[in-house]
């Protein structure tokens, strides 16, 4: 087994074996999905409970290991106008040096070609199971699904005691117009963003007592508030939770108090490639790299086969829906798309997903 991570710039890079792409949506797929617990805790904030079953110690060991280094590498240190050091991250945002240690350790790489067999299967299916939310979550938002053309498999958020995340919202790239100067964001992938989820690692207690301060099995405080809608969930092991990335879904996490907090944010997103603007979209046959974003081949056709199954809300039994909210009965035939959409063809194993 080769022991150094291969980067893209290695002549091996290519050699390498794509991750794996969307799972199959068959019959069983679909019934599967038909078992998920959900709530809506406001419009569009939905919580999956407990849909991710998996073996704790390893996972949050493997985070542990590669998350100091990880956080060491995502500053830069500059001496500012007024005289001051600050830190910058790789989203542009300034931080005073005091200020670091309550930001969460992000681990932007979590799968490479040297992770463990055990940790690469814990996350794929992780994401399988968060492209099978989304297909529930979009039978109850269904224009959604001419929004999601691609995805931003996720990153880790550890959050140590004392941490915390401020107000924002996730198609924020923090661009600016002031004083005559428009400051244009290099990096404009977040602006495409439509929705995101959050997947919980551990638990949030109720009292100091309950926090297991040796294992980080647990944490108190943490709590993720969407402000503007009323909304503050306290984190399960197993959940997984779907937003809109607009200002109106506006988030943050509230302080903590003991242990650790840790999470696995990813993202959905639209728009075509724009190199200019950052953004560089691979098909799956070609993805290589855990984060950026990957075509979702098989969006339309899988969300087609829940919404015509007995467990979407758009059954035919159910006279109370009004099926004219859903692209999937709304005659959107390709044939209308010949002057003002570009057909691309597929290959065949992307047809396949």
């Amino acid at each position: 087994m080769t022991m150094e991570e291969i980067l893209p710039s290695d002549p091996r890079f290519h050699e390498l074996p794509p991750f794996p792409s969307t799972p199959v949506i068959d019959d069983a797929a679909i019934e599967q999905i038909s078992k998920y617990e959900y709530e809506i805790l406001a419009p569009g904030i939905v919580v999956f409970r407990n849909v991710l079953q998996f073996d704790q110690r390893p996972i949050l060991d493997y985070i542990d290991e590669h998350a100091a280094p990880a956080h060491e590498t995502r500053w830069t240190y500059i001496v500012a106008e007024d005289g001051e050091q600050y830190g910058i991250n790789e989203d542009g945002f300034r931080y005073r040096p005091e200020d670091i240690p309550s930001t969460p350790v992000r681990l932007l790489k979590p799968v490479t070609n040297i992770t463990p067999e055990n940790v690469k299967q814990f996350f794929y299916d992780m994401e399988d199971t968060i492209y099978k939310c989304l297909l529930r979550y979009i039978d109850l938002y269904p224009l959604l699904v001419g929004c999601v053309w691609w995805r931003n498999r996720g990153h880790i958020l550890r959050y140590e005691d004392q941490g915390v995340l401020g107000a924002h919202c996730d198609n924020d790239t923090n661009y600016k117009v002031t004083g005559g100067v428009r400051y244009m964001p290099r990096g404009q992938v977040a602006a495409r963003q439509t929705m995101g989820t959050l997947t919980y690692l551990n638990d949030c207690v109720e009292t100091e007592e309950e926090v297991d301060k040796e294992g980080g099995t647990n944490f108190l405080g943490g709590h993720l508030e969407f402000f503007h809608l009323g909304v503050e969930y306290k984190p399960r092991k197993g959940d997984i939770v779907m937003f809109p990335t607009n200002y109106i879904a506006s988030h943050q996490v509230s302080r903590m108090t003991a242990g650790r907090r840790y999470s696995y944010l990813s993202f959905f997103g639209q728009g075509s490639e724009d190199i200019k603007a950052g953004v560089s979209i691979i098909s799956s046959d070609e993805s290589r790299q855990w984060c950026p974003p990957v075509w979702l081949d098989n969006i339309y056709d899988d969300y087609e086969k829940f919404c015509k199954s007995p467990y979407s809300q758009f059954v035919e039994t159910n006279t109370e829906i009004n099926i004219g909210i859903n692209p999937v009965y709304q005659g959107r035939c390709v044939a209308q798309y010949g002057t003002t959409h570009e057909a691309i063809e597929l290959e065949s194993e992307d047809k396949q997903g």
